[in-house]
């Protein structure tokens, strides 16, 4: 093994250890059974097909870019569930396969790919320090340089959280944004690979019960795809009922099975076969385990499969302005928005809030 691919992989090591610090916990949890699928097993073309405009994000250091074999394929840097985290429970599902991506998104345009905000938070995430790959699944023993792309410009980025007073003293609305559309450039010169853009609604919000299911990179696993979900009826965004019914006419509620890595996961009406949202985030999800009194571990949070449990956040597609005419965005300037504001006596006091227009 070569000077070079060592001092890669010890630096890889580094970069893992302070990433999984840092994750948030609140996305991971399995509602009832674990719905999680191969996506190359699952029995619906359709669905099959979407898996191909769905990617997930990578730090580009895990990619072996510079070594290419006579196929036009790559390695990666190869490090299992368990390895990631060696507090995980020994039989954790997928825990020995090879773990990637950080978060999820897929293709709205032909070049235009949207995600979460939280994702694509600042410019560093659209440099040559980040790759995002299609096709990365459970057979994947290389990657396909076709594969793989750039970002070429964030077309705007907004993650907003603040709350506004609606009667005073009494009552306040949480107000939350989470989303990023980024154009994309192949990492190849000349990439004739044909990706097609999943249809999305673009007005209205899905009926309740709807039927869902979604595609992405759970804990970064090759991709999967979760079912047998559905979206909220009662739009349950909070215990607050004032954040459920005057703001969340941009998000639902579902159970779909969902992980960090998610992040930015096409959320499918069944029926349709239309995205009605994306995954943003969710319940809690590793909880301890004793299996016997001198060990601990974490395994997988498991809720009752009920209505009252859902809480995987989904951002409705018809809410994203930017959606009703992309070629019209794309020729705007950058925008990146970070704003998390608490609002106390009629007065917003900022905890962080950045506010950036870039060429």
């Amino acid at each position: 093994m070569s000077i070079k691919r060592l001092s890669l992989i010890f630096y890889i090591l580094l970069l893992n250890f302070n990433v999984l610090a840092i994750q948030d916990s609140k996305s991971d949890v399995i509602y009832g059974t674990d719905d999680r699928h191969e996506v190359e097993n699952y029995p619906d073309d359709l669905i099959q097909s979407y898996s191909h405009s769905v990617a997930g994000m990578v730090f580009t250091q895990q990619l072996f870019l510079d070594e290419p074999d006579s196929n036009e394929k790559i390695d990666f840097y190869r490090e299992t569930l368990s390895e990631t985290n060696p507090h995980y429970c020994p039989n954790m599902r997928f825990n020995q396969q090879f773990t990637l991506p950080r978060c999820t998104g897929f293709l709205v345009a032909k070049d235009v790919l949207l995600t979460a905000g939280h994702c694509v938070d600042n410019a560093s995430k659209c440099s040559d320090d980040y790759r995002w790959i299609f096709n990365y699944t459970s057979k994947s023993d290389q990657i396909n340089l076709d594969d793989i792309y750039k970002c070429k410009k964030i077309i705007t980025s907004k993650f907003i959280q603040k709350r506004k007073k609606i009667i005073h003293g009494i009552a306040s609305a949480l107000i939350s944004i989470d989303y990023a559309l980024i154009i994309l450039e192949p990492e190849k010169e000349k990439n004739n690979t044909q990706r097609h853009p999943l249809p999305f609604r673009k007005t209205g919000r899905p009926l309740p019960y709807t039927p869902v299911l979604t595609l992405g990179h759970p804990l970064g696993l090759p991709m999967k795809i979760a079912d047998n979900a559905y979206l909220d009826p009662i739009l349950k965004l909070s215990d607050n009922p004032i954040d459920s019914f005057l703001f969340g006419f941009n998000r639902s509620i579902s159970n779909l099975d969902n992980f960090v890595g998610n992040s930015g996961s096409p959320v499918i009406n069944v029926n349709t076969g239309r995205v009605e949202g994306l995954l943003l985030g969710g319940a809690d999800d590793m909880v301890n385990y004793s299996p016997n009194p001198y060990r601990k571990c974490l395994k997988t949070n498991r809720l009752e499969n009920t209505p009252e449990n859902f809480q995987e956040e989904v951002l409705l597609t018809a809410s994203i302005p930017e959606l009703k005419n992309i070629e019209q965005a794309k020729k705007k300037k950058t925008e990146i928005i970070f704003i998390d504001e608490v609002l106390e006596e009629d007065q917003f006091y900022l905890n962080s809030s950045e506010t950036r227009l870039e060429k």
